[in-house]
């Protein structure tokens, strides 16, 4: 009955890919503790990584109405809508927090990387001249390239797995008909 151990359950089924343990983790927090608006941000994250965008925006909207300040139920929301930054990129083509949104979306949700380096990019561009080789966006830009490639050793990694499964299943097979040989016999 402990509704942080469910919430915290869920993200680690979700920071592990396992999809639906972290939706049945969060269901059970939600069962026990219905106003909770983490619950509800676990859940649309997670919905969003199925596909289901209209579960996803369901979800961010009841953890908005039950907290409305609750930022990362306003942030996910907020990346759903991720034509709302372009829309704003379009009409103030030097708006800082704007490109560091939307590359941050990008980033930890979609993981389109090559997406989020673009609009940074972009914003150098539009500020050519007036930002410094120190400036925090170079740092960001880095940083999205070391996601990219944790992201890619992690699926590798994954990859990797899921081989060794298939491998293991087959090897048991094989067993098992040779059992079932031997015993026929």
């Amino acid at each position: 009955d402990n509704v942080p151990a469910y919430r915290n359950l869920s993200r680690a089924y979700y920071a592990k890919g396992e999809l639906g343990m972290s939706q049945l983790a969060a269901e059970k927090a939600k069962s026990l503790q219905e106003g909770d608006p983490g619950i509800y941000n676990n859940m649309g994250v997670t919905y969003l990584q199925q596909g289901d965008q209209a579960a996803a925006i369901e979800s961010f909207k009841t953890a908005i109405k039950v907290d409305p300040d609750n930022l990362e139920a306003n942030m996910n929301l907020g990346y759903v809508a991720s034509a709302t930054y372009d829309k704003v990129l379009r009409l103030d083509p030097k708006n800082e927090t704007a490109y560091f949104n939307a590359a941050t979306l990008h980033e930890k949700y979609t993981k389109d990387f090559k997406k989020a380096k673009q609009l940074l990019q972009s914003y150098v561009d539009v500020n050519q001249g007036n930002i410094a080789p120190t400036h925090p966006v170079f740092e960001r830009i880095n940083g999205i390239a070391a996601a990219e490639q944790a992201e890619k050793d992690r699926q590798a990694e994954l990859a990797r797995q899921e081989k060794e499964r298939q491998e293991r299943e087959k090897r048991q097979k094989e067993k098992l008909v040779e059992l079932k040989a031997r015993n026929t016999a």
